[in-house]
């Protein structure tokens, strides 16, 4: 790792009217209409717009739609600009979650160029391993499969399926969402704040702080939505068992305040200090032990051609993460190869 989701919309002249829809495509060049649809459980309300200056969030003078109930919007783009830009969905306090009903909490989802047809949490996933990474949206598409272990395309409106993995990996992506919105809490008032560089804290800041944080609970999140307790639930009852637990794991491996999220956004922009004499090395981050079938463990390996920095002086390193909670199995999770 280096350091470091068609229906057709309304027509546009200079502005799209109707469909809760907009454009800022010029009424004499060629458009096309992309549409959209954005899920957790379907979302209503949420502001949808081709992420054209790659800021994360939705700007003047970008293409721009709302969702409706079913959580369907079109976005009328310039033609020349399909499949070159990232789609994102803010969803704000004034959207309702056909799961979790009215949104009480703001937060942010993506889509890769190349697969804008659903923004969910998992689009939202792949789109942060590409941005992370440079992987192909292909290759972290298949990079995100294997850390929660589901076989449906990440691509696709799993409220639409009714097969058993549609259903687990709607329950995860629940997961996802509500503990995104309790780390998003606690980190909210880091912004504006400086770093020690001086830098100004902005919400995109943030937004990717808190996206790398759910990168890496992601392991204990697929252990919460397998919890046979939570499958078994009401939808009512499963977001409330799930609440609770992504309490307790962020209370352990969470972002613990406003002062932390300051200094990991200080720390993900100081420069780089590696040097040319690279060697191999590992470390243990984290080893919680309780017994055989109770731990965690995150380990850090970078081989010599990890520690070689790059054209833009970027370094790497692997992750593996091992987990049990009274279980016959292990959840396990890497980046890289199996150690």
């Amino acid at each position: 790792m280096k350091n470091g989701l068609f229906v057709l919309g309304c027509i546009s002249l200079a502005v799209l009217v109707g469909c809760g829809g907009g454009s800022s495509a010029s009424s004499n060049e060629k458009t096309t209409d992309v549409a959209v649809t954005v899920i957790d459980g379907a979302i209503k309300n949420a502001k949808v717009c081709l992420d054209k200056n790659l800021s994360g969030t939705c700007d003047s003078g970008e293409p721009i739609g709302t969702t409706d109930a079913s959580g369907k919007t079109s976005l009328t783009i310039s033609s020349a600009d399909v499949g070159k830009y990232p789609i994102v969905a803010t969803i704000g306090t004034d959207a309702v979650d056909a799961d979790s009903g009215a949104v009480t909490v703001a937060y942010t989802m993506k889509a890769p160029a190349d697969q804008t047809a659903v923004i969910s949490p998992y689009t939202n996933l792949v789109q942060s391993t590409i941005e992370s990474t440079g992987a192909t949206t292909t290759e972290a598409a298949q990079s995100v499969k294997e850390q929660t272990g589901l076989s449906i395309s990440l691509f696709s409106d799993y409220t639409k399926d009714t097969s058993a993995d549609a259903k687990t990996a709607q329950i995860l992506a629940n997961a996802i969402v509500v503990t995104t919105q309790q780390q998003s809490t606690t980190v909210a008032s880091a912004e504006g704040q400086k770093t020690s560089d001086g830098s100004t804290i902005t919400k995109a800041d943030l937004n990717k702080l808190v996206q790398q944080k759910i990168n890496e609970l992601l392991p204990q999140l697929v252990v919460a939505a397998n919890d046979s307790t939570v499958q078994s639930a009401s939808v009512a009852d499963r977001i409330t068992q799930l609440s609770t637990k992504a309490t307790d794991i962020l209370k352990t491996d969470g972002i613990q305040s406003a002062d932390g999220a300051v200094a990991s956004v200080g720390a993900s922009n100081a420069p780089s200090t590696s040097d040319a004499s690279a060697t191999a090395g590992a470390s243990t981050a984290k080893f919680i032990y309780t017994d055989a079938k109770n731990f965690f463990v995150r380990i850090m390996s970078s081989s010599v051609a990890d520690n070689t920095p790059d054209a833009n002086n970027l370094v790497g390193y692997r992750e593996y993460r091992y987990q049990n909670r009274g279980s016959t199995n292990t959840a396990a999770w890497s980046v890289g190869s199996s150690p």
